[in-house]
């Protein structure tokens, strides 16, 4: 400091790198201040960057809209909506597309409870879906939970339990256990905090006793 402090500040560059070298306690102590704030001022940035990253990669905001019901259930989850609601919005003058997401928490497997998801179709049929896929073909998964003819698992689920795409995973339905294909497995799926399982949306009301809200 001594050489570049007065060659880049003149007179007032060489006080102050005298006063640095006089008084290293008071220097540390305002370098240590200076420090930390930095420090404090890069986690919130981060925090806040990483948590709205995440928020705008959840692929279940595809839309220009999301409509859901006043009340909740508790936490995050959004009270269930009648069938009949995605039918009324379709009718609406302007509307071209609308697709529906159901999340179920709470759901036994094994020793953990997990969220089930019921999609329709089109909701996962987009290219930010796709690319969220960590194991398995994107285009085959997408095309078994339109058919109903397999499911898509979240990394964290899959990691508890070693589930992977070819496999089977026993879903706990009121119907019964009933064993369905692993399609693929997804990262980013926020629904459940210990894994969820996300299938059609008919066959989900086929597996729980006709529900389509």
């Amino acid at each position: 400091c001594r050489r570049a402090l007065p060659r880049w500040f003149g007179v007032a560059g060489q006080v102050a790198a005298a006063g640095l070298s006089r008084s290293p306690s008071r220097t540390g102590v305002t370098v240590g201040a200076i420090a930390l704030s930095l420090a404090l001022a890069v986690t919130v940035a981060s925090s806040a960057r990483s948590f709205r990253e995440s928020h705008r990669r959840l692929f279940t905001l595809v839309g220009d809209l999301v409509v859901s019901a006043v009340g909740t259930e508790g936490g995050w989850l959004e009270s269930p909506l009648s069938g009949d609601a995605g039918r009324a919005l379709q009718a609406l003058p302007g509307v071209a597309r609308v697709e529906t997401y159901r999340a179920l928490q709470g759901q036994q497997y094994g020793e953990t409870r997990i969220a089930v998801v019921a999609v329709s179709p089109g909701l996962i049929d987009t290219a930010r879906f796709r690319s969220l896929i960590v194991d398995g073909d994107a285009d085959e998964a997408v095309l078994a939970v339109a058919q109903g003819t397999g499911v898509v698992v979240s990394d964290n689920l899959a990691d508890q339990y070693g589930l992977e795409p070819g496999g089977q995973i026993l879903i706990p339905a009121p119907a019964g256990p009933t064993a369905l294909p692993v399609a693929a497995v997804i990262t980013g799926d926020f629904s459940g905090d210990r894994g969820s399982v996300i299938l059609n949306r008919d066959q989900f009301a086929r597996l729980w006793a006709g529900d389509t809200q």
